[in-house]
């Protein structure tokens, strides 16, 4: 893989410093370029020099979120978000971020979020139909209905068949869900319990309950427990709960 090129987009020098010497630890091989303000982010992206953006959320001139609002939406860097505010995480994914790192963070959680980021790297740039990755077919009889990743609310394991909810209409697939687990896009879906696996986009709200599971709102209107076996996984993708 050829040199990765990174932006840092954080208007605290010491910010920068430390993701510089935990990218430097990880021994991967990278180009990165520093923004101190949103503005100088913004023309970074346009220079269409990143495979990572590492964002900080609240910067000079521009916000975080104005940045990937104002952004060319062709050019997808894999995006980490960086920030000691938890607040923004829910809108942090539903503007495709693949991470949100709370400061402070240490090098193993920064460690976790450079792999997801590598592997969306290499997802996207896999020399194959990528239509193929962004829909799932389904199959009844003669008929095959091909299904947006985005209209998918979850999976659902139902015995022997996982439903697939949409926020139209309900699919059963004779297919285990751990399959399903391997086959789709980890910056898109999320298991939250051994028998669930979400749209992290569709989440609206997350709720704590005393026993430490989680109950999800989904933005159809539909509850998900979220078991606290995977309590991990959401703190991943949502950031602290």
């Amino acid at each position: 893989m050829p040199a990765i090129k990174i932006i840092i987009a954080d208007d605290e020098p010491e910010a920068r410093k430390l993701i510089l010497y935990y990218l430097e630890q990880s021994g991967i091989s990278c180009q990165t370029y520093e923004a101190v303000t949103g503005t100088q982010a913004l023309a970074l992206l346009k220079k269409g020099n990143a495979d990572i953006l590492f964002l900080d959320v609240k910067m000079p001139e521009l916000s975080g979120m104005d940045v990937l609002q104002l952004r060319d939406k062709k050019i997808l860097p894999a995006i980490i978000f960086t920030t000691a505010h938890d607040e923004y995480a829910l809108a942090a994914f539903d503007s495709d971020a693949i991470d949100y790192l709370l400061k402070p963070f240490d090098q193993n959680r920064f460690s976790k979020a450079l792999k997801k980021a590598i592997d969306y790297i290499a997802y996207t740039e896999l020399n194959i139909d990528k239509e193929r990755f962004q829909t799932l077919s389904i199959k009844n009889g003669s008929r095959t209905s091909v299904i947006s990743f985005q209209d998918i609310e979850y999976f659902l394991s139902d015995g022997p068949y996982v439903r697939v909810v949409t926020m139209n209409k309900n699919y059963l697939i004779h297919k285990p869900l751990y399959q399903f687990e391997r086959e789709l896009p980890a910056h898109i879906f999320l298991r939250v319990h051994r028998s669930c696996i979400l749209n992290i986009s569709r989440i609206s709200e997350v709720k704590s309950l005393l026993n430490g599971d989680y109950i999800i709102l989904m933005t159809g209107g539909r509850e998900i427990r979220a078991s606290r076996t995977y309590r991990e996984n959401l703190r991943s993708a949502l950031g602290r709960i």
